[in-house]
């Protein structure tokens, strides 16, 4: 819990991050988590846009996401992480799909 200069107060979550064929050990963490997020007002997804499955990732998240409930359109914020790592070629292609006013850099 975090204490806002507003007075009011802010929850982090961390969630679990990509994990493919999740152990059964941590399943129940996991939809724990998922549980928390569908309280959320907003998500914030954090994309490592330098990993070579980033968009199989996003597209899974996105999917498990509207499973649960989130509305992605109205309550999920994407943040790239990792940009630095990607060429220039790269990181134009991804601001012209997402389209350039959707976004805020952040140095």
């Amino acid at each position: 819990r975090v204490s806002l200069p507003s007075g009011g107060e802010c929850y982090i979550l961390d969630s679990v991050g990509f994990v493919r064929n999740l152990p059964l050990e941590l399943c129940d963490s996991f939809l724990a988590t998922i549980d928390e997020l569908s309280q959320a007002d907003v998500v914030l997804h954090v994309r490592d846009m330098s990993h070579p499955s980033r968009d199989e990732h996003a597209t899974i998240i996105g999917e498990v996401l509207e499973r649960a409930g989130i509305d992605t359109e109205r309550r999920m914020v994407e943040v790239w992480n990792k940009v630095d790592l990607l060429s220039p070629r790269e990181l134009r292609h991804f601001q012209y799909v997402r389209g350039k006013n959707e976004g805020v850099s952040v140095p």
